[in-house]
């Protein structure tokens, strides 16, 4: 465990969505770079506040959202005969699930918030063990919804047809692809 007082400060994004920011010094600021931080299913906790603010203290603006609608788990007390899978399937109280379809717009949300609410044109993903497994294949799906533009060719006849990139896994939600590429700032 890390030690040390957050120095970050928590915030909404999109409305809706809690978060714990945290901001480089203005000398050591990477301007227009910053870092989009999914925790593990511990979630938004001192430890991850102060991996945080190591990234900012190092000039990356980084944000940190809870992507489990303040559902996290407790580090030490989880009830008797928990199931994990349960929790991800419908959280807690049974209305909360930390499911693809829940977690991805949260995700896609923070993406954008760095963008229009904070100025980030380049984004970092990190992501701790749960959080890993989102961002990198949000990331991935993001970077495959590039790569998918439609190119023209032509045709001996002089005609022109359309054609897109195969895709590698049009079917799987963006929490289940899996790609061998780590993402990164660009």
């Amino acid at each position: 465990m890390l030690r040390g007082d957050p120095v970050g400060k928590t915030v909404q994004f999109a409305g809706k969505h809690d978060a714990y920011l945290a901001t480089p010094p203005a000398d050591k600021a990477h301007q227009g770079v910053g870092i989009l931080l999914i925790p593990d299913v511990i979630g938004i906790w001192q430890n991850s506040k102060l991996i945080a603010d190591q990234f900012a203290a190092n000039g990356y603006l980084t944000l940190m959202i809870d992507v489990y609608n303040g559902d996290a788990l407790s580090l030490t007390n989880r009830p008797a005969g928990f199931n994990l899978f349960d929790w991800i399937a419908k959280g807690s109280d049974g209305k909360n699930p930390h499911t693809t379809e829940t977690i991805d717009p949260i995700v896609l949300d923070g993406i954008k918030a760095l963008k229009e609410e904070y100025g980030i044109q380049k984004i970092g993903g990190v992501g701790y063990c749960f959080g890993a497994k989102v961002g990198c294949s949000t990331g991935c799906a993001l970077q495959r919804k590039k790569k998918r533009l439609t190119t023209r060719t032509s045709t001996l006849s002089g005609t022109t047809r359309t054609a897109s990139p195969p895709a590698t896994s049009p079917t799987l939600p963006l929490s289940t692809r899996r790609s061998s590429r780590p993402s990164g700032v660009r």
